[in-house]
Formats: structure tokens, sequence, C-alpha cells
């Protein structure tokens, strides 16, 4: 099961569900969540170079996804 955040907000509340992918480039992060009977998916791929050098960065845009 992939990890999962829940987020309390004034009108709802949301799980967000993270998937994070390495097995050859492209790479990937992938952030999902459902609101108001919408999937929002939020994609952050990088290739091997990119991935190595900017990994940090890659994870800290992923884990900025936010339905507000």
């Amino acid at each position: 099961m992939p990890p999962e955040t829940i987020i309390f907000t004034g009108k709802q509340v949301l799980l967000l569900q993270k998937w994070e992918y390495e097995v050859e480039p492209p790479h990937a992060l992938i952030t999902a969540t459902a609101a108001g009977n919408r999937l929002y998916l939020f994609n952050v791929a990088a290739n091997g170079l990119q991935w190595k050098r900017h990994y940090p960065e890659l994870k800290k845009i992923a884990d900025s996804f936010r339905v507000v």
C-alpha cells in the first residue's frame, strides 16, 4: 500500500497517496487525491541524471502538491 497522508481542511478530509518509481529512467514521483468527485494526479518526472542530482528538490516539489 502506498504511503498515505490525511489532510483536514475547513470543508473536507483529503487522503493523499504517494508513489515513487525508480526502476528505470524516467523516474517519477506521483501524488494522487480525490476531492469533490474528482481525481487529481500530480507527476514529477526526471531522467537518470536529473534524479541523481536533484532528487531532494524533486521530492520537495512532489510533496508541495495540495488541492485547495
